[in-house]
């Protein structure tokens, strides 16, 4: 190959990927992870990767690993870059509420959460229910997550078994009261499904169908919580 033909491929891909730049995607591409890791993106993939890696767990997750499996001395010789790696790794993990749970019948079967378990006027973590054989639940689960900024409390039921009902309610963590204000945004797969702007703390969310979904809870400035939550029959 010649280099006049290398240089027209070089440019054909800055071209395809200042181009995709445009385009939202659910996650990055491998690739992209890898060259933000080595610091070999150009400014404006540079700011669109970290922008992404703030507000995507699975791509954080990504980062994490490769982090992790590779020496971090020498992906890159720039001062502080490892760090600020890591510190986006740490905001994209903060402030996110994992629920995974199954229906049959009148049933709600808990497999698994990051959060607590409102049982009664107790609030147990998962382990601890684990230990007390507890894991089936009639109609209904609230599960609640304390963040940074306050509480996040998520009440799910179950209606015949095929369709869910989502009620999420914020609380400040210090102090009475809620943060108004607020938007509750209800994703699939990363498409927006419902959004509703709050000024009372709550939201709900009906006729939700099994499938796996994130709730995104913000202000006019920022995302505060997130609640991941895989619904399954």
């Amino acid at each position: 190959m010649s280099k006049n033909q290398e240089e027209i491929i070089k440019q054909i891909y800055r071209k395809y990927k200042k181009d995709k730049l445009k385009i939202p995607l659910e996650h990055l591409e491998e690739e992209d992870i890898v060259c933000f890791a080595q610091g070999k993106l150009e400014k404006e993939e540079l700011l669109f990767v970290k922008g992404h890696i703030v507000n995507c767990k699975v791509c954080a997750d990504k980062l994490d690993i490769f982090l992790n499996l590779n020496d971090t001395a020498t992906i890159t010789a720039e001062e502080g870059f490892i760090e600020m790696l890591e510190n986006l790794v740490l905001a994209a993990k903060k402030n996110i509420l994992k629920v995974f749970i199954k229906a049959r019948d009148d049933i709600l079967e808990l497999v698994s959460t990051s959060g607590n378990i409102l049982v009664g006027q107790e609030l147990v973590s998962e382990p601890l229910l684990r230990s007390r054989k507890i894991k089936d639940f009639k109609n209904e689960i609230i599960i609640l997550e304390d963040f940074d900024n306050g509480r996040v409390q998520i009440k799910i039921n179950n209606k015949g078994g095929l369709i869910f009902s989502l009620n999420v309610a914020t609380s400040k963590r210090d102090e009475p009261g809620f943060e108004k204000d607020l938007r509750f945004t209800l994703l699939k797969e990363g498409l927006e499904i419902e959004s509703y702007a709050s000024d009372s703390g709550s939201a709900a969310f009906d006729q939700v169908l099994p499938g796996k979904y994130s709730i995104e809870i913000s202000n006019s400035k920022l995302k505060l919580a997130s609640i991941l939550l895989d619904l399954s029959v």
